[in-house]
């Protein structure tokens, strides 16, 4: 007897619905072509579904209405992330750049529409997810590995208040605000690093180099609080280290970052620090059952020969109406 478990093909312009054989579809999919973006998945095993931030803080009531009603119908898993986190508490006290309009509500907002939608769905952090994939996860400090109930009980507390300074017993704010501009500098300095010439064809090896100095710092030097560097790891850690961006979406980070520099050196401009650091989402697609949607262009600028599962906000939407 045939197997008849079900599987979804949304497109921005078919209908869904469908049967395959069991085991014909193991992760979600997502097919392009000219015209329409599909994504195929498994029913039984709805995908799991995280955002940038930028797409957090530009949907509307209407879009959550939307989501709720495919979440409910579809079993989508909404998720949000550490990076999610950071970046949107960081800004909880910042001082208002428009007369009228407070940030605190602004990004207030955000978490009342994560805790609408997440469920308490929280991804690990890239960095976590990486070395665990390398094997390398004794490297971790404690202080990186999330503490996901600790997390959920933020985000209510962060719905719950009418200011920031309600938060002052319960969140550090000011370390979020520090962690992500130590961050911002410490891209900022690695990209101080780039060769500065637009003949990138003879500067291959150059820019390898640098990318590999970026990965050591940002994926083994600061989730081990820098206990560990990659000329201490044995020759075997060097080796997994280094395998883990030839496969998966370890080769999807690699080739996002290269891709993006190069072009930007091609046209003899400078990249925004910002752009590389959201890259680090990309290595969550790790699950091969998680879909990334963002706004920034950066991450469409190539195409590569995996199963690349990311899509704009616009597509995402398109494809489930």
């Amino acid at each position: 007897m045939k197997d008849t478990t079900p599987f979804v093909r949304m497109t921005s312009n078919t209908a869904w619905g469908g049967r395959v054989r069991e085991n014909e579809i193991v992760s979600v999919k997502i097919i392009r072509d000219k015209s329409e973006c599909k994504i195929e998945y498994d029913i039984n095993n709805p995908p799991y579904i995280y955002f940038d931030t930028n797409v957090w803080i530009g949907i509307n009531d209407e879009d959550i209405n939307m989501m709720k009603k495919f979440q409910n119908q579809r079993g989508f898993r909404y998720c949000y992330s550490s990076t999610n986190f950071i970046e949107l508490i960081s800004h909880l006290d910042d001082l208002p750049t428009i007369p009228g309009k407070v940030p605190f509500l602004k990004y207030k907002a955000c978490f009342r529409k994560i805790l609408n939608l997440c469920n308490a769905q929280i991804l690990p952090s890239p960095e976590e997810e990486f070395l665990t994939v390398a094997g390398l996860q004794c490297y971790i400090d404690p202080v990186w590995i999330i503490n996901f109930n600790q997390m959920a009980l933020e985000v209510e507390a962060i719905v719950n208040a009418n200011d920031s300074s309600e938060l002052s017993k319960v969140i550090n704010i000011s370390h979020y605000k520090n962690l992500r501009e130590t961050d911002q500098k410490s891209m900022s300095d690695i990209m101080k690093l780039l060769p500065q010439t637009n003949t990138i064809e003879n500067k291959y090896d150059e820019i390898l180099q640098w990318f590999m100095r970026l990965a050591y710092f940002f994926l083994l030097e600061r989730p081990s609080i820098n206990r560990i560097t990659y000329d201490k790891l044995t020759k075997e850690e060097k080796n997994r280290f280094n395998e883990t961006f030839t496969r998966g979406a370890g080769s999807l980070f690699f080739n996002h970052c290269m891709s993006r520099v190069r072009k930007v050196l091609r046209k003899n401009s400078k990249i925004d620090p910002n752009d590389l650091y959201d890259m680090l989402q990309l290595i969550l697609l790790w699950d091969e059952n998680r879909i990334f949607i963002t706004n920034e262009n950066s991450f469409f600028y190539y195409v590569v020969d995996t199963n690349q599962r990311v899509l704009s906000w616009e597509q995402f939407r398109e494809s489930i109406i």
